[in-house]
């Protein structure tokens, strides 16, 4: 997977200006208002742990408008907040003792890891909660039901919490609309600290997976490291490492990472990445006068509207157009100022001991194949909120549905891959030796859909595709692999050929279905685990001749070593595919 340049950024930008102001306001409102794309709100603030006061400058009261007219609603509202303290809405804070470090807090409340359920309002009877204790104290009852209502309060009835998810001062709230909600399935979530030591909820991320009208999510929402200089950005670029590989979502959770786990993923948080114009020198120290030149170049270039020079030195913008972090995820460049650090109380106003930054972000990431079907259509900073040194910010998407891929009926001609010629190199070393490190690697074939390889196991083919994410659980082991090859970190599989037989043969069903090497670590004490994955293109296996490929492997959202070989995508005749159907014990449906 190429990694996303900053010029691709730029043209999406404008392609989507362009694309909005072309449609007529018809098919505005068939697109955004109750039409069948899902229309999906994300919003993240880190709220200072001071009480939200102006909720309704962030997100639409009763979750209506922000597409194209008074009235028009969304179908999902995910909320991220970061250092968000609950006593604070009722006028008494639960904050801990401060570890000298200003953006952090060294006693966070509570974390959320294995999902507990309860009663929910609606017809949806599940939201994730789990308030474990790990500093000895839990969340005050009376304040987090305040924080509940006045949210409930401000959405109204139109609107179902799904999934309440708690760690520290970090939470992340899904809301669906009432109606829709019973169409909700395959919902979990899953949460990854990256504080001190891996264990203090003070800095991390939480997600949230779903499915709706057949199209599977993901939300994440994360704090990442905070504070200005080198050392501190590869410290936010492994903290998205950690949290990608730390988080287990999906169909097959430990062989396909987070950023794989749907057909699209949502990023949002306060990413803490900052505006450095000094790149590439370093950064200068703070209270310096070459740092005080910096602060007042972003503030006049921010009055002036000026942002490009903001966004060539942003560092998000950067670290993802080198591949560094977040491979695949697209965002769009801010045309709005910074986020932060700002003076409370005022619409926006800096303060001088700090640079000042797009902190707060939002970015996606769709599977090969998918990637027209988001359609970004608002992103904004809420500079009328006034109660923290951030910012909140918003941005709005269309979502076309994924249709259902159509199966194979008995009697048609039946499509085949073949994989053959593999070899990896400078993959990621999961077994520490003497040398640096090795891994025992193998493939694993995977799809989405997963019923998309015929396995034994499966069965019936059109039942197989139609089966939930939660179905597949610990079903790996049924799809096709090749042989293990040990202590290298560049295995090839010269004599192994591997065949994946599938359930659809439409050719645009294929178009939009992912086929993924997943590469493994063999583990003889213990558990396998996730070297990397490879994601291939369904349409472009569909061309039906002999392709030869190179691709990244991606470990934790870095491309880490390659993948190379030869897939041949063959079509078997009638009798042919009665012959390997009956093989694998599936002769009813040939």
């Amino acid at each position: 997977m190429a990694a996303f340049d900053r010029t691709a950024l730029l043209q999406a930008h404008h392609e989507n200006e362009e694309t909005a102001r072309d449609l007529s306001e018809g098919e505005r409102i068939a697109m955004y208002e109750g039409g069948s794309e899902i229309k999906v709100f994300v919003g993240s603030f880190n709220a200072g742990r001071e009480a939200i006061k102006e909720l309704n400058e962030w997100i639409p009261f009763g979750g209506t408008g922000g597409f194209t007219r008074e009235g028009s609603g969304y179908d999902i509202i995910a909320i991220g907040l970061q250092e968000f303290d609950v006593g604070a809405h009722r006028g008494e804070s639960e904050l801990g003792t401060v570890d000298g470090v200003e953006e952090e807090s060294s006693d966070p409340p509570s974390e959320s890891t294995t999902p507990t359920p309860r009663e929910s309002q609606g017809e949806v009877k599940t939201v994730h909660e789990d308030e474990r204790l790990i500093m000895g104290r839990s969340f005050n009852k009376e304040s987090e039901e305040r924080v509940e209502q006045m949210f409930a309060d401000h959405l109204g009835p139109d609107f179902v919490l799904i999934s309440s998810s708690k760690r520290g001062f970090m939470q992340l709230r899904i809301y669906v609309r009432a109606e829709l909600a019973p169409e909700v399935t395959d919902l979990e979530v899953g949460a990854e600290n990256t504080g001190i030591g891996g264990i203090i909820a003070n800095k991390g991320g939480q997600a949230c997976a779903l499915t709706l009208r057949g199209t599977s999510l993901v939300f994440v929402s994360c704090h990442l490291a905070a504070n200005e200089g080198k050392k501190e950005l590869q410290h936010r670029n492994a903290d998205c490492q950690e949290i990608i590989g730390g988080v287990h979502l999906g169909p097959f959770p430990q062989q396909l990472d987070l950023t794989h786990a749907a057909h699209h993923v949502f990023w949002m948080g306060d990413l803490n990445y900052r505006v450095d114009l000094a790149h590439p020198a370093a950064h200068p120290k703070r209270g310096t006068p070459a740092f005080q030149a910096l602060v007042e170049e972003v503030k006049a270039r921010a009055a002036a509207a000026d942002y490009a020079p903001l966004h060539a030195a942003d560092e998000l913008l950067r670290e993802l157009a080198a591949g560094r972090v977040l491979a695949g995820f697209r965002t769009l460049p801010p045309q709005f100022p910074p986020t932060f650090k700002v003076e409370p109380g005022q619409e926006l106003a800096y303060k001088d001991k700090r640079v000042p930054s797009y902190c707060d972000r939002v970015l996606w990431k769709s599977l090969p194949g998918l990637e027209g079907r988001v359609r970004p259509y608002l992103y904004q900073a809420c500079t009328g909120v006034l109660s923290s040194d951030h910012k909140p910010i918003r941005a709005t998407f269309s979502v076309a549905p994924t249709p259902a891929v159509v199966p194979r009926a008995p009697g048609e001609p039946l499509n085949e891959v073949v994989f053959s010629h593999l070899k990896a190199k400078k993959i990621a070393a999961l077994d520490k030796d003497i040398m640096g490190g090795h891994s025992d690697p193998y493939i694993v074939f995977l799809a989405d859909p997963p019923g998309l390889i015929l396995t034994a196991a499966a069965g019936d083919p059109a039942a197989a595709l139609a089966r939930p994410a939660g179905a597949w659980a610990g079903r790996a082991g049924d799809f096709p692999r090749t042989s293990v090859r040990n202590w290298t970190l560049n295995p090839e599989w010269k004599k192994d050929e591997v065949r994946l037989l599938l359930a659809s043969g439409d050719a645009e069903s294929l178009a939009r279905c992912t086929l993924f090497a997943c590469l493994m670590d063999r583990d003889p004490a213990s558990a396998d685990e996730l070297i990397g994955v490879v994601a291939l293109p369904g349409a472009a296996l569909a061309a039906g001749e002999l392709h030869e490929f190179t691709l990244p492997v991606v470990t934790n959202g870095v491309p880490h070593g390659e993948l190379s070989g030869e897939v041949r995508f063959n079509t078997l005749l009638p009798e042919a595919a009665a012959e390997e159907l009956g093989k694998m014990g599936l002769a009813e449906y040939a």
